[in-house]
This record gives C-alpha cells, structure tokens and sequence, in this order.
C-alpha cells in the first residue's frame, strides 16, 4: 500500500469563555478545516489575514524531488477566492534556485505579497519573490519579481547548505531575511536586507499633451528642438539609471482572471475593459535631477497618427526595477 499524501490548510477554533471555546469552527471551511488545494504540500510557512478579512497561505510542496511555492487565498469563511490566480492558488519557483523552499510570506503596505525562500540544496542562496496583490509575479520588483543572493561571511568564499528562517517587513517596505549557512563545519547566522521597490522617477509629465508628430527622425531630440512633438519631463531619484519608454495605445478588452486581456471567444460575455497596446520603445539615460528632452511622436521608424497614447516610463539601474509610471498625450492630425 503506498503512502498517503501529505495533506495541509487552515484550521479556525471557536473563541470566547464558553463551553464550546476551543473547539472547532464549524463555520469555516469544512467543519472547521480548509484543506490546501495543492496535492502535495509538505508544510506552510506563512500565513497572514488581510485588511478585509481574507485569507493567505504559503506552501511548501513536492514536485518532481524538488520542491515549489504555492500560494493560495480564501474568503473569511474558508471559501477559495478564485479571483486569486488561477482558481483562487498560484505555483511558482525562483530562478536560480533548482529547489524553491519558502520560509515566510508578509503582505506590504500596498497590498503585494512578498515571499522568502530558499535552496534546498548546497547552492547557498537566499531569495525573495514579490506578487501582485492578484498573485501574478511583480515585474516591477528585482529581476522578473525577484532578488536572489549568494550568502558567505567574509573571507570564506560562498556557503553552502544555507537555510533561511525567517522573514520580516520594515515599515518602509524593505523585506529582511534571516538564516544560517554552513561551510567545512563552520557554522554561521545571517541576515539579508533586501531593497524596496522605489519610484526612481517622479513628475513625469508631456507639454503640450497634444502634439504634432514629426514626419521623419528619431523619437528623441533635444528638448529646445521645436515645433514638432512635445517636451517630456520628470525627475531622476536614483544614479546611474536608464529609462525604458514604451508608447501605448488603448484598445477594447474583456476582463478575465483578474486582468484586461484581448476580446476572444472564450471571454465574449465577461465585462468591458481598456487594455494598452505596446506599439515600440526606446531609452533614455537618466540624471539624479530634472530630465528634458522632446518626444517627437514618432517610434520604431514609425510617425503615430492621430488619436490618443500614453508613455510608459520604467526606470532600472543596478537595484533592479523601479515603478513604471504613465503619462497621457495626444497626437493631432
């Protein structure tokens, strides 16, 4: 007879002084028990109640002799919230970790989740993994949502069999993760102070919002080139930062899964929304400071026709991904 798999998820226990103080609440979940939805989960690490009274839980499990994050989210009552991921749970693992093992899961002040982990194995890395609010990665964050590090004290070279522990979130947002690593018997406690995600560019503003698109040329010039296009502006936080623009389009969507995707036969019926469409990009060097120079309203050797845009700034530097920000514009005919 094999095995049974590992079960796991939430108890609620009825409080109070009474007699029944204690003893399950038969009014969450199923008599008192949430299983997880996942298959195989080894054991939980996080847990955290949100502001509104849902439910969150980190997950350990077993896929294929290594092992994978689970997050999963139910309503106050136990009730799987299916706007959450996919069905109410998300899975993932971390690059650059063959063995993703969660330690800790903490909700920022803005609603996204953040998630410590660790490899299982002699790698000797520490991660962090940060979600959207809806449980898709933050792309925003690090690099595809996540940092990673190799820990070592110094002079030893890179530790091996570390083991993360613990998570906590500063009340500014920096997550910090603490643990212990091993080498040639020598034993170690660490701790890693990750970095915020940060607007590293603010004020991002076009004048005149409605402009007239140069017919030829590249899509920027000096900001005292006139009179086609219009004067982009914003300030520089952050050194040694270069700034993906991307010009944007609205365009009709539907909403599914939590997101605007493109109308289709499979969400026909689901409610209106506007997504944008990436029509090309280009970068600009930023200055600590104030930026200028003049969008010409053309990209990718293309002059924009007219109609209504937007302007996706999202700055990166050595820390990773700051914030996207928007501006709106128009081109005139």
């Amino acid at each position: 007879m094999s095995d049974p798999e590992p079960a796991g998820g939430l108890l609620r226990f009825r409080g109070g002084t009474t007699a029944n103080s204690g003893a399950f609440d038969t009014t969450f979940g199923s008599g008192g028990v949430r299983l997880s939805p996942f298959s195989r989960p080894n054991y939980a690490p996080g847990f955290a109640r949100l502001a509104d009274g849902r439910l969150l839980q980190a997950d350990q499990i077993g896929h294929g002799g290594k092992s994978v994050i689970g997050l999963f989210r139910t309503s106050p009552n136990g009730v799987l919230d299916h706007s959450f991921g996919t069905g109410g749970s998300a899975t993932f693992k971390l690059a650059g970790l063959p063995s993703s093992d969660p330690v800790g899961l903490a909700v920022a002040p803005n609603g996204s989740l953040v998630v410590a982990a660790y490899d299982g194995g002699d790698d000797g890395r520490f991660a962090l993994a940060r979600r959207t609010a809806s449980g898709s990665p933050d792309f925003h964050y690090g690099s595809g949502g996540q940092a990673t590090v190799k820990i070592g004290p110094p002079g030893s070279g890179v530790m091996s069999e570390s083991g993360a522990t613990t998570l906590a979130l500063q009340p500014d947002d920096r997550p910090v993760v603490i643990g212990t690593t091993y080498k040639n018997g020598h034993k170690a406690f660490t701790l890693v102070r990750f970095r915020a995600p940060t607007d590293v560019i603010a004020h991002l503003k076009i004048k005149p919002s409605s402009i007239v698109a140069a017919p030829k040329g590249p899509p920027v010039k000096p900001a005292k080139k006139k009179p086609r296009g219009g004067v982009v502006t914003y300030i520089g936080t952050e050194p040694a930062t270069t700034t993906a623009f991307t010009v944007q389009r609205p365009a009709a969507g539907r909403v599914q899964a939590g997101r605007c995707l493109k109308p289709s036969h499979k969400n026909r019926h689901h409610k209106h929304c506007t997504r944008y469409v990436s029509l090309g990009s280009f970068e600009h060097h930023d200055a600590v400071g104030l930026n200028r120079f003049r969008f010409t309203g053309r990209v990718h050797g293309h002059t924009l026709g007219k109609g209504r845009y937007r302007l996706r700034a999202l700055p990166r530097n050595s820390g990773g991904v700051g914030l996207a920000a928007y501006v709106g514009f128009r081109v005139k005919g």
